[in-house]
């Protein structure tokens, strides 16, 4: 990975001090801090977020010293990934490796996961389909800064109403 990393974050506002305790826990990857380096796919997320009230921003930031002390996890389009948010999406995340990350990153899961998460539940699908349901090809790859020491190495550089 790249030592400094320009990153984005669509919101609905300006965040200029993010947490890693306001998204939600069923999220691809779980409670943390998301974004992308697509500037795209960030204001794809900013514009859906203000539908419901605020002003599409996107929020830029460069990751400091990626290479220093962090913990990270960078996941494929494979079983791995799709087990891990099957997970998250279904609270039955065990006492694993996963909890030890600073970082993790990875594909974006297709919007049509929620047909996917019940079908593999109820034997309807086998990962393997699920993989392939789920499109991650398609899709911009997401960071997720799971922990305060993460956090500290993000700069907010700035941000860009839409």
């Amino acid at each position: 990975m790249k030592k400094d990393l320009i990153l984005y974050h669509g919101s609905n506002k300006a965040v200029l001090n993010p947490s890693v305790n306001k998204s939600k826990i069923t999220n691809d990857f779980g409670n943390g801090f998301y974004l992308t380096a697509d500037r795209d796919q960030a204001i794809k997320w900013a514009k859906r977020k203000a539908y419901l009230g605020g002003v599409p921003t996107l929020n830029v930031y460069c990751l400091l010293d990626v290479d220093s002390d962090l913990n990270f996890l960078r996941f494929n389009a494979d079983l791995e990934w799709v087990k891990f948010i099957i997970m998250n999406r279904t609270h039955s995340l065990p006492n694993s490796k996963y909890f030890k990350q600073d970082i993790i990153y990875g594909p974006i899961a297709d919007g049509r996961l929620f047909t996917v998460i019940r079908d593999v539940k109820h034997g309807k699908m086998t990962l393997n389909e699920a993989l392939i349901k789920m499109k991650p090809n398609a899709y911009a790859k997401q960071y997720c800064l799971k922990t305060k020491k993460a956090l500290l190495h993000l700069k907010f550089i700035g941000k860009e109403y839409f």
